[in-house]
């Protein structure tokens, strides 16, 4: 195996890593399966009419809740809502409406 082919393996392993964490990042999973459609929020295949409510609560835990939690806020922006999420110390997001505490992750 020369050189070149070395790199071109390197090059290859880092994209196929950069697709993988793409694929998985949670704030792009969340607006893949949920968006806004008039006055109903739909997610996946099931419509949910958001005039239905007074309120809306979000909330979530884990690695991933406050991501996915900014990807909420963008989709109900002018909607009333409010929520907390939960998660390890190092994944807090800066949010607006949803409140985000962090702890331990070995907290037990």
């Amino acid at each position: 195996m020369t050189q070149k082919d070395l790199g071109q393996l390197r090059e290859d392993a880092r994209d196929i890593f950069g697709a993988a964490l793409a694929a998985v990042d949670p704030q792009a999973c969340t607006d893949a399966c949920c968006r806004v459609d008039g006055t109903a929020l739909v997610i996946d295949k099931k419509r949910i009419d958001l005039e239905a409510f007074e309120r809306i609560l979000v909330i979530g835990a884990g690695k991933a809740a406050a991501a996915m939690a900014a990807a909420v806020e963008r989709l109900l922006k002018g909607h009333r809502f409010s929520g907390r999420v939960i998660v390890k110390y190092d994944h807090l997001e800066d949010l607006e409406h949803i409140a985000a505490g962090a702890i331990e992750h070995n907290c037990w």
